[in-house]
């Protein structure tokens, strides 16, 4: 059928088939079969965005597009399954949302594809399947006149980078204002094939960057998995164990205890056999995070309870920085969503108060994360759903921290909650829980062997992301040509 119509209409201009799609229009309106439009105005010179060849022409989205009615044919999200007969196409960032088995509400394009653009959502879809529609905001646009789908899909995709990000808006109306330019069909087709072709070999490179991106995660997990086994440094028999190291620990402990300079602590369990995940070597350590405090009181602690630090104890002056679940990144901490408490309230949960350097754990979303304070405030304080850490100073804190962050740590979290989808820690189990504790000399090699290769990952990482930056940039390089009739 396209290969008839191509020949039908080889030689027409820009010009005769924008008149073709107009006299199509009028005759769906007298049959009844569209509803009579309001007249747009003519495009004027002063308002052509960019210089388009002569046989082109410049023309508005509903000059030549129908918007198909969703009305009656929409399916709730509690409605969408995850398989089914038939696709929901929904205005989400995925191509199909789910499926659906009601033929009732088939949105059947007659083999001549259409145009999906989300309302809310900005994003732009080519459909070339019967489906149906998932959510409100859902735009159906249908190119008349026998037009090649693909190539105002891509002449749109160049519109829709300029439409500037304002939240939960409609985005309809700002898609509709912006001209588009017309070519012959002739050209159209030849335009589509080509950029087709170049995405194609650009999205293989994009995949494989995409791959290559998502492996960084999983090799981390296994370099801090050798590590914390002790597979990654040496064993030196000059090392002070760290059965050596626990014990001094204890001792300074108990001393302070006696003294009455340090309050004494609920006893942690005993570590049993059925415990330990694996083997460490023999100068190494099972041992309770809690047991690795330092001895100084409030060292392990919790934020306060929700109504002891609410909005009403917000203020704008800079005195003493909240820290909230949403400020401990998985990469680091995350400067944002700032809000401050006054020195005079921090006193009176001053339990809670952080000093740059500590370590914070979140107890849910995700339960566990941890990360090191940065010293770009004077004064921090947790917020209800994070914990503190202050590390005895005889353990190196950078190992501790690789030591939390790893699986050994976090699959003790996970194991004690199967089956909860909000998953959530507490401060005792945070405490009980097991690491494997090296002597210091080999805690200082871990973190240096660790530090060495995560540089690395991380600028083979930043070069990957460029990548696929640049890939989005020359596509949007190759659509800016396209439009202006230079490809």
């Amino acid at each position: 059928m396209n290969e008839v119509v191509d020949e039908i209409y080889e030689n027409e201009t820009a010009e005769e088939l924008y008149e073709r799609i107009q006299r199509e229009k009028e005759r769906l309106i007298s049959e009844g079969k569209l509803k009579k439009q309001k007249k747009l105005p003519e495009i004027s010179e002063d308002e052509i965005p960019f210089e388009i060849p002569k046989s082109w022409k410049w023309v508005r989205l509903e000059s030549i597009v129908l918007n198909i009615s969703t009305n009656g044919k929409q399916i709730q999200q509690k409605e969408i399954l995850k398989t089914g007969k038939i696709p929901v196409i929904s205005q989400s960032l995925n191509m199909i949302e789910g499926f659906s088995n009601d033929e009732n509400k088939i949105i059947d394009i007659n083999s001549e594809p259409v145009i999906i653009f989300g309302d809310h959502s900005k994003t732009l879809k080519f459909v070339d399947f019967n489906f149906i529609v998932g959510a409100d905001g859902t735009k159906i646009l249908k190119p008349m006149g026998h037009m090649n789908e693909k190539c105002l899909y891509y002449f749109l995709k160049y519109n829709v980078h300029d439409i500037e990000n304002r939240g939960y808006s409609r985005y309809f109306r700002f898609l509709r204002e912006k001209f588009i330019p017309l070519p012959p069909l002739s050209e159209q087709k030849r335009i589509s094939e080509l950029i087709d072709r170049l995405f194609e070999k650009l999205d293989e490179v994009k995949e494989k960057a995409i791959s290559a991106l998502n492996t960084f995660e999983l090799r981390k997990a296994k370099i801090l998995h050798l590590a914390i086994q002790g597979k990654l440094s040496k064993q030196l028999d000059e090392y002070e164990t760290s059965e050596e190291l626990y014990e001094k620990i204890q001792i300074e402990k108990e001393k302070l205890i006696s003294e009455e300079k340090f309050k004494k602590q609920k006893k942690l369990p005993e570590i049993s056999q059925d415990e330990i995940p694996f083997e460490i070597p023999k100068s190494w350590k099972w041992v309770r995070l809690g047991e690795l405090s330092d001895t100084k009181d409030n060292s392990f602690a919790d934020g306060p309870f929700g109504s002891n630090l609410k909005k009403e104890h917000y203020i704008n002056e800079p005195e003493v920085r909240i820290i909230q679940i949403s400020n401990i990144g998985e990469e680091g901490w995350k400067n944002e969503n700032v809000k401050y408490t006054s020195f005079i309230h921090a006193e009176t949960i001053k339990r809670s108060m952080v000093s740059c350097g500590d370590i914070v754990i979140t107890k849910m979303m995700p339960a566990g994360r941890a990360i090191q304070v940065p010293d770009i405030e004077k004064n921090y304080i947790l917020s209800s759903d994070v914990i503190k850490f202050v590390p005895h100073p005889l353990i190196n804190r950078k190992y501790l921290l690789y030591s939390i962050n790893s699986n050994v740590f976090k699959n003790q979290i996970y194991d004690e909650v199967q089956g909860i989808t909000r998953v959530r820690t507490s401060l005792m189990k945070i405490k009980s829980y097991l690491i494997p504790l090296p002597p210091l000399e080999e805690q200082k090699e871990i973190v240096d062997i660790l530090d060495n290769i995560f540089e690395k990952e991380e600028k083979a990482k930043k070069l990957i992301e460029s990548i696929l930056n640049k890939i989005e940039l020359i596509k949007k390089s190759i659509l800016a040509r396209a439009v202006r009739g230079k490809i």
